[in-house]
Parts: structure tokens; C-alpha cells; sequence
């Protein structure tokens, strides 16, 4: 029940009524007939105490939900998402709620009347200051982001005025909403960065609509096409095609798309200005909340530069650079496939294995880029001499190899294989010109067929190459076949690599000395050191049996520095026996002159011999010191400083003069025997030895004449002005022993 307030006033005037009239029958005793009066009167009283009573308590329930709304209020305020305060024209927070002091990370009661300004970050305080002015004066400058003090949060507030009246007058105050603008200040970053990474990548960026129509590109794809946005927004991608793909491609690409989202591959398109060029493209499908396409995203980089080098690295490796004749990489790869072939249709495969005869000497004589011509001339006629369906490679160095496909049998591969070694041998014996010089070689060829001879690659191959080095035997200049007995023979040349090895171990080697002769006064004034191997079994070996071996197996240094070591060990002996005058020379291997620390090794056995380095002499042969002229006479140069005698063996056997030698620190000449044999019965090695004797003294050179086995020869060689001689006529090789006795020296151990 409610009552307005008239009514309320009402009652209690009849309540003051009724309580003066009781009051004054109070006092008095109340007479008989005024007991109905008074009885009236107590009734009345006790109707409005009632009515007060029933008012009462729908005050103190009016009371209790006004505190209930109030409080619920309250709770919507401090704990609403947004951090509200009021603010006096100071800044002073006069009032605020808990989501503002935990936006501070405060404690309410820190916040309450402290200055709005504390709570900003330094940098931002200024600009709250001057904008908080501005609050009052331009209403609709009334919002501001700012950074929280000690806190990676940003705040937005908005403000509002409102006037507040107490006590007779109005206060200004501020209105403020503040909201948490942290995730979106992360998020506006974010996008920012987005923004940066995608304008300023280099890879082209292309986003369209999900009807293909070109929405946005970035700096990179301009860079790449030549088309800038302005140009290809709204367009199709299809304003780059290129039309070197056909539709099926593009169908494939478009497939790949619907069914998975992406698609990568590589794509000819065309530039702005025409021209084509490859990328790589990535395309991604972009799906709203619906599944529904939205955009499509194309992110490619230009390849062709790359797809070139692919193509460069390919040919690099499966072609040979100097002659661009298939390498050995891919012939193998071609051999495997001939021979598989051939196994399958039961054909015969003929394999030719060619070697240039003394193209080293040529390629060493006349340079390396006179050689280099000369290949690429055997290799265009090699190419020329067969059928389009056979393959010509070639192997490294002057190794070529023709492969020969499809003969039905045993008989006719061996037909066609001759022909055609018959006809490169002809072709290949016409003069070469190379820069206005006319150049004649010959080729040894080996050859195998499959299954004859083999029906792998690997073994078609070595026993090619085994044919080709029995036609070198042979004379060089023709073609063999392969045959059973040279398995026999390699198998052989490998035990005696092993034993070769062994004999190192076993110090098996041993120097025998051959004598000296000078021709001035009929003295003994040196020896050359020559090494022998004391086989096991086979006896006392010379070195053609076994120094192409030791340089096979790569212990020719080895034993080298063995046969110097050992030389200077027994001259030191014959010294200090009495023979001081006596030299000893002893021969370098190829090998060794591109060794550095040749001269070192050669200084220390001086010293520990404690021998003059002029009693030493070191033959080299001149195909050996024109390989690598360079590094060779830094080597010699270093040798000959100590005061070490270097020599020229079997000189005028190869393609060397004179005049290519004058700049090496050689001292002696060593006219090659085939000469010397000739000298009493041919005009021309006589005149050959007159030149070698009279170019070689104005140069302060001396010469030694080998193979001497007459007194006629001694006397010719003499008139000629030959300085020594060393042949059988004065002793043949003998080992350190009968070497001692023949110089009448009684050897004693020191």
C-alpha cells in the first residue's frame, strides 16, 4: 500500500489531534460518560499507528532497493570495460572507478585526488597538459591517446564537460572515458609493418578478388613486371601472360588451386616492355569465415638469371668446356644406356678409346692455348666422322672415345669398329693449322665391344683403354683390340705395384754409379747415380721396368729423395777416402720439380754430408722442365743458388732448344745416345752434335756425350770440342762397391 504525501499529512495531523485531546483526559479522571469518547479516540490512535507502521516498512523497502540499485550501479561502474573519472579544472581525479586504477595499475585509493598527469608516461605528459586546456575551449577537441607511466599500455580518452552545483555555486568539471587502446596501438603496428614488408619486398606481390580482377600490388612487382598499379588494377593476371604455356598448363594450375588453396610452380610471363622472363610463383587462396574465396594472393621473383645458370651448371656438368663434347659424366650415362639397349634387342656395342700421340710435347713446346685449339680441331673432326646415332666424348687431357650403337652381331661390330678407327686415324693424320703454324700427330686407338669384352661400362671402358696402350707399344699411329692376355698383362703390372710398395719398405732399391770421363786430360771426374731394384724374384730390375710405375702409384718422390739421400751418403765416403774431386749426378723425376721443399730437402742432405754443393749435379730431362716453366725454374733458381750443378738429359730428344732453356740456370748438356750411336756414320747426327757443342759454349755450358762405346766416337766428339763422355767404352753402371774398386779407392768407414 502507498500514500501520496497530502495523505501522509493528513494522518499525522489527526495523530497530533487525537493525542492533544487524550492528553487532556490524561490528568482527570475520566467520567463515566466520556468513556466512549475516550475509547473513540484510543481506537483512532491506534488506526494511524497502524497506518504508520504499514508506512514504515514500505519506506524501509523503498529504502532497500533504492540501496540495491545504488550498489548494483556501483559495481556497473567499477567494473565496467572502460576506466571513467572526473576530473576538477586542475586535472585532480576527484572521482573514478577500479577499472581506471587498475588501467594504471594503481590501488583505488592512490588514485583518488592524485593529478591525472602523474600517471602518464614523460614523453606524453606535455602534449595531455596543452590538450587538457583545450578541453574547455574547443569542445570538439576532446580525445587523446596517451602511454600509461611504467607500462607498455596506450590509453584513449574522450572527454566531456559537465557543470557540478554545491553550496550556492557551479564547479567545471571534466567527464573522462578512458579505453585501452593497447591491442589496438599492437594491432595498428602490426599492420603498419604489414604494410612496410609488403611495398618494400623484393619478391612481387599480386592480391586479387575472388574473380581474378587485380586489387593491389606492391613496389617489388612494378620492379619486376615494368607495369605499375595504375596500370593493372581491375585488370586480369592474364595482362602478363606470356603465351609460351599452353591452357592445359593453366587449367592444371587452376585445379591444383580449388582443391588444395595453393599451387607453386614456375611461370613464362611477359614485361611491360616485352620482354619475356621466368618466375617462380607461389599462389594462395584466402577464405572468409564461410569458406567462401576471397582473394587470391600471387607472390613470385624473377629466375630467369637463375634458370640461365642452371642451364650454364648443367652444361658445366655433363659437357666438356673446352670442346663441348659430351665428359666423362655423361658418356658413362650414355654407355649404360647403349649397353642396356643392346642387352635388351641383342646388339652389339663397339667402344673406341683415343689417345693423341706426344700431345703433351706439342701442348708443353707451343703453349697451352696452341694445345687447347688443337683438341677443339680433333674434336670437330672426330665429331664429322661418325653417324648421328654415335657419340663422341671426351674423357680429360687428349682422351677421346667414340661410342658405336647397334650392330647385330660380334662380327659386325668388329667390322665397323675397324672401319671407323681406320677412317679417324686418316682423318686425324692431316695437318692441323693453328695460328698460321702447321702441327701433324697421330692417335692410338683401343678398342672393346659388348659382351665380348665386356658388358659393363666400367669394364668396356678399362679394356678400351688397355687396347689403346698396346697399339702405343705397337708403334703408335694405329688401332688394336682388346684380348685376354693384356687382363694377364695388367694383372701383373698391379702385382708389381704392390711389390713396388713392398720393396720400399724392404729397402730393396740400390744406386750403381756409371763413371765419367773428361775428354781434356782422360780423367774420371764424376758418376751418374742410377737406380736398380733387387727384385725377390725376378733379379737385378732396370728402370723402364719400373719407374712409370712408382710415378703411377705416386711414390716416385719418395724414392726419389731415397736415390739423392743414398748419392750424397756415398760421395761423402768416397771424400773423405780421397777422391774430394769426384761429383756425383743424379736424376729428378717430374714430379719433384713441383715439389717446394725440394731445395730444403736437398740443403739438408749438403749439410749433413758436408758436402760442397758443386759436387752435386741434378739431371732433368727437357720435356720435364718445360711442363709448368714457371714453378720449374723457381725451383731450379733456388737449387742453383747454393751452388748445385743442374743438367739436361737426353737433350735433342724432344721438341726443346736451346733458346727455350737459356733462361734456366742450366750448366750442362747431356746429348741424348741415339746421336752419339750415329756419329761415325751420319752426316746429319754429326752435324746435330757440332750444333749442340757450339750453341752450348758461348751460353758458359758444358756438354757430356752418353752411350760412348768406341774409341772412333771418343775422337769425333773430341775434334768437336765435347767436353765429357760416359758409356760402356770407359764402364757400365757398377754398383758403390766395384765403383770404389775401379777408382782405386780403399774404402774406410767413418
Amino acid at each position: 500500500m502507498t500514500s501520496s504525501e497530502p495523505q501522509r499529512k493528513n494522518y499525522l495531523e489527526k495523530i497530533k489531534a487525537h493525542a492533544h485531546e487524550v492528553m487532556s483526559y490524561i490528568p482527570h479522571y475520566i467520567e463515566p460518560d466520556k468513556r466512549n469518547h475516550f475509547s473513540t479516540l484510543i481506537q483512532g490512535l491506534q488506526l494511524c499507528q497502524i497506518e504508520l507502521e504499514m508506512q514504515n516498512t514500505e519506506l524501509i523497502d523503498s529504502y532497500q532497493n533504492i540501496k540495491k540499485s545504488r550498489d548494483h550501479f556501483q559495481s556497473l561502474y567499477d567494473n565496467a570495460p572502460i576506466g571513467y573519472a572526473c576530473l576538477d579544472h586542475e586535472g585532480r581525479i576527484i572521482r573514478a572507478n577500479q577499472t581506471l586504477a587498475e588501467l594504471f595499475g594503481q590501488n583505488y585509493h592512490d588514485v583518488i585526488n592524485a593529478y591525472l598527469v602523474n600517471f602518464i608516461d614523460v614523453r606524453d605528459q606535455g602534449k595531455l597538459t596543452a590538450r587538457y586546456k583545450a578541453f574547455f575551449k574547443h569542445p570538439a577537441k576532446k580525445e587523446i591517446s596517451l602511454k600509461i607511466k611504467g607500462r607498455q599500455k596506450y590509453i584513449s580518452m574522450t572527454a566531456r564537460e559537465y557543470s557540478l552545483a554545491e553550496d550556492g555555486h557551479q564547479d567545471r568539471l571534466l567527464l573522462l572515458a578512458i579505453v585501452d587502446i593497447s591491442k589496438l596501438r599492437q594491432n595498428e603496428k602490426q599492420l603498419t609493418l604489414a604494410k612496410k614488408v609488403f611495398h618494400n619486398i623484393q619478391e612481387g606481390i599480386i592480391v586479387t578478388d575472388h574473380k581474378c580482377r587485380i586489387a593491389m600490388v606492391n613496389q617489388g612487382f612494378t620492379e619486376l613486371t615494368g607495369y605499375s598499379d595504375k596500370d593493372v588494377i581491375g585488370q586480369t593476371p592474364a595482362i602478363l601472360k606470356s603465351d609460351r604455356q599452353e591452357d592445359s598448363f593453366y587449367q592444371k594450375m587452376w585445379d591444383q588451386l580449388k582443391k588444395t588453396g595453393t599451387w607453386h610452380g614456375e611461370v613464362w610471363n611477359r614485361k611491360k616492355n616485352g620482354q619475356l622472363y621466368v618466375q617462380w610463383m607461389s599462389i594462395y587462396a584466402v577464405f572468409s569465415e564461410h569458406e567462401d574465396v576471397e582473394n587470391y594472393i600471387g607472390i613470385f621473383n624473377d629466375i630467369t638469371e637463375k634458370k640461365l645458370t642452371e642451364e650454364r651448371i648443367l652444361q658445366l656438368a655433363h659437357f666438356d668446356s673446352l670442346t663441348g663434347l659430351p665428359n666423362r659424366a655423361l658418356f658413362y650415362d650414355r654407355l649404360d644406356h647403349a649397353l642396356s639397349g643392346a642387352k635388351r634387342n641383342n646388339t652389339r656395342v663397339a667402344l673406341l678409346f683415343l689417345d693423341l700421340d706426344n700431345f703433351k710435347q706439342v701442348n708443353d713446346s707451343q703453349g697451352h692455348q696452341a694445345g687447347d685449339e688443337l683438341l677443339c680441331q680433333v674434336a670437330k673432326r672426330l665429331s664429322d666422322s661418325v653417324r648421328a646415332s654415335d657419340s663422341v666424348a671426351r674423357l680429360g687431357g687428349d682422351e677421346f672415345v667414340l661410342l658405336l650403337e647397334g650392330m647385330k652381331n660380334s662380327s659386325d661390330a668388329e667390322k665397323e669398329a675397324q672401319l671407323v678407327a681406320d677412317k679417324v686415324l686418316k682423318i686425324l693424320a692431316h695437318p692441323f693449322r693453328i695460328r698460321n703454324e702447321i702441327f701433324s700427330i697421330s692417335t692410338s686407338i683401343g678398342i672393346a665391344t659388348s659382351p665380348e669384352h665386356g658388358d659393363s661400362a666400367d669394364d668396356l671402358l678399362k679394356h678400351a683403354d688397355m687396347a689403346m696402350y698396346l697399339a702405343k707399344e705397337k708403334g703408335r699411329d694405329c688401332h688394336r683390340f682388346f684380348n685376354r692376355n693384356l687382363l694377364k698383362r695388367q694383372q701383373a703390372k698391379e702385382e708389381l705395384k704392390q711389390e713396388l710398395n713392398s720393396a720400399a719398405v724392404n729397402d730393396d732399391f740400390a744406386l750403381h754409379y756409371q763413371p765419367r770421363l773428361a775428354l781434356t786430360n782422360q780423367q774420371v771426374v764424376g758418376c751418374e747415380a742410377l737406380i736398380r731394384w733387387q727384385h725377390p724374384q725376378k733379379g737385378l730390375q732396370l728402370p723402364k721396368h719400373f719407374i712409370g710405375l712408382a710415378e703411377e702409384s705416386g711414390r716416385i718422390r719418395q724414392l726419389g729423395e731415397w736415390a739423392l739421400a743414398e748419392a750424397c751418403r756415398q760421395l761423402a765416403l768416397w771424400h773423405r777416402n780421397g777422391a774430394s774431386h769426384l761429383s756425383v749426378s743424379v736424376n729428378l723425376a717430374a714430379q719433384q720439380l713441383h715439389d717446394n721443399q725440394l731445395p730444403k730437402f736437398i740443403a739438408r742432405q749438403l749439410d749433413l754430408h758436408r758436402l760442397p754443393p758443386a759436387a752435386l749435379e741434378l739431371e732433368i730431362t727437357e720435356t720435364a722442365m718445360l711442363h709448368d716453366r714457371e714453378q720449374i725454374k723457381f725451383i731450379l733458381d733456388q737449387i742453383a743458388d747454393m751452388g748445385v750443378t743442374i743438367s739436361l738429359d737426353d737433350f735433342g730428344s724432344g721438341y726443346s732448344s736451346l733458346s727455350h732453356i737459356k733462361n734456366f740456370p742450366v750448366k750442362v748438356i747431356k746429348i741424348d745416345q741415339s746421336f752419339i750411336r750415329g756419329v761415325t756414320s751420319s752426316p746429319n747426327d754429326q752435324s746435330i752434335i757440332h750444333a749442340c757443342v757450339a750453341l752450348a759454349k758461348p751460353l758458359g755450358m758444358k756438354t757430356v756425350a752418353e752411350g760412348v762405346e768406341t774409341e772412333e766416337q771418343i775422337n769425333l766428339l773430341k775434334n768437336m770440342g765435347c767436353d765429357y763422355i760416359q758409356g760402356y767404352y770407359v764402364a757400365k753402371p757398377l754398383p758403390a762397391k766395384d765403383m770404389s774398386q775401379f777408382l782405386d779407392i780403399s774404402l774406410v768407414e767413418s
